[in-house]
C-alpha cells in the first residue's frame, strides 16, 4: 500500500485533483487518474479495476465541462476516451525500464509529453465557426461560450468563472419548457 502511496508516472508525475478554473488537457484527466487510483488503492487495499477508475474521472471531468455550459458527448464516449489514452499510456510505459536510456524511445516519451498538453475536448460540437456550424441544435456550442472553448483549444488563458445567475435562469426556463 505504502508504494502505491508513492507512485509516479515517469511521464505524469504524481497524481493530483483537476484543475477547476480550466478545461482539463489530457495531461490533467491522466494526473487525476493516478490521483484517483492510488486513493482507491489507499482506501480498499487492492487497485481498483480501470474501468472503474475511468468511470470515476469521467464523472469529474463531466462535472467541470458542465460548470462551463458547454455540451458534452455521453458518458460512455468519454470513458472510452479516456480508457483509449490509459491503454496508450501502459503501452508506452511497458519497456519504460529496460528503454528509458534509448534515444529513439526518449522521442517517443517526448512526443507523447507534448501531444497531452492538448485540451482532453468532450464538446459535442468540434465546429470551428459558428456561422458554418451544421450540428443539432442540442449539440451546438453557445454563442457567448464559444470563444472561451476556442480559446481552452489553443492558447487557455480564458478561466471558469463563477456562476452567471442571469444566464443560468434564462438556460433553466427553456430545459422547463422542454
Amino acid at each position: 500500500m505504502s508504494l502505491r502511496s508513492n507512485y509516479s508516472s515517469p511521464i505524469f508525475g504524481t497524481g493530483c485533483e483537476l484543475p477547476k478554473n480550466v478545461l482539463p488537457t489530457y495531461s490533467d484527466v491522466m494526473k487525476y487518474y493516478v490521483f484517483v487510483s492510488v486513493a482507491r488503492c489507499a482506501e480498499k487495499g487492492r487497485q481498483d479495476l480501470v474501468q472503474a477508475t475511468c468511470d470515476i474521472v469521467a464523472t469529474e471531468v463531466e462535472n467541470i465541462w458542465k460548470r462551463a455550459s458547454l455540451p458534452i458527448v455521453q458518458h460512455k464516449t468519454m470513458v472510452s476516451k479516456i480508457r483509449s489514452y490509459h491503454d496508450k499510456h501502459r503501452v508506452l510505459l511497458k519497456s519504460y525500464q529496460k528503454s528509458k536510456d534509448n534515444e529513439n524511445y526518449k522521442q517517443k516519451l517526448q512526443k507523447f509529453k507534448e501531444d497531452c498538453e492538448v485540451l482532453f475536448d468532450i464538446a459535442s460540437c468540434k465546429c470551428k465557426s459558428l456561422s458554418t456550424c451544421s450540428c443539432e441544435k442540442t449539440r451546438k456550442i453557445p454563442k457567448q461560450e464559444h470563444e472561451f472553448l476556442l480559446d481552452q483549444r489553443g492558447e487557455r488563458r480564458m478561466m471558469i468563472g463563477s456562476l452567471d445567475k442571469k444566464v443560468t435562469l434564462k438556460n433553466m426556463a427553456l430545459s422547463d419548457r422542454k
